[in-house]
């Protein structure tokens, strides 16, 4: 199995190649493998990583991308997408130019696509020879989209979602149920009552909680919401 130094070792390779980049790790997940952010973090987490895969030769390669005010995130983003050595080149730890091969494709391809996506409107626009269905389809997930619509100030559009799963299932059976009452229980009685400035600031506490999670403070730069700019 790939091992946790490997691993280390070649995002210490990286890190110091690109001084644009930082290690992390995720509180929430102690056991996780570190991952590199890419600075500066604002509305949006961008990230990579190596993940271990059942055969000791072979790592597995991921980025994601997430809006930093998800109470929910994780360094996964809103999904993880993996990303592969090109055919023809080497992809395993024990061939020779492996570490090469990886770095020239992180630096190239991968680091300046994740540089790209600066808002997090630009999370919809990435190029789709990154980006999977899987991807698309968590980006209309109902409760991103209120996040995303309550931050773009758009309250008609996103209490129109809040009314189509404001009765979901509450039993613990369903995993998805935390996510779900951050938008119904927290943010609706905000949006309902037009209280933008309350929107904002229950964005912002979310963001905070996301950003001292993954211990991102030094990289992080506050931000208005396109809601506040709005207001003037």
């Amino acid at each position: 199995m790939t091992t946790k130094n490997q691993i280390l070792a070649l995002l210490k390779h990286l890190l110091e190649r690109d001084g644009g980049l930082i290690l992390s790790n995720d509180e929430a997940d102690p056991h996780g493998p570190p991952f590199i952010v890419v600075k500066p973090v604002r509305h949006v987490i961008r990230t990579l990583w190596i993940d271990r895969s059942g055969v000791a030769d072979y790592a597995r390669f991921f980025w994601a991308v997430g809006h930093a005010f998800n109470p929910m995130i994780s360094r996964r983003g809103i999904f993880a997408e993996q990303f592969q050595i090109p055919r023809g080149l080497p992809n395993r730890w024990s061939q020779p130019g492996m570490r090469e091969a990886f770095i020239d494709l992180v630096e190239n391809a991968v680091v300046p696509m994740l540089r790209r996506v600066e808002k997090f409107d630009d999370m919809f626009t990435i190029d789709e020879r990154f980006r999977s269905p899987a991807y698309d389809g968590w980006l209309q997930y109902e409760p991103y989209q209120m996040h995303f619509l309550a931050a773009n100030g758009r309250f008609e559009d996103a209490i129109a979602i809040y009314d189509s799963i404001k009765d979901f299932d509450r039993s613990p059976e369903n995993p998805r149920r935390r996510t779900y009452a951050f938008v119904t229980d927290d943010l609706a009685p905000l949006l309902l009552a037009n209280d933008k400035p309350g929107v904002a600031a229950l964005l912002h506490r979310w963001e905070q909680a996301t950003i001292q999670r993954n211990g991102l403070e030094a990289i992080y730069e506050p931000t208005p919401f396109p809601l506040e700019l709005d207001q003037g």
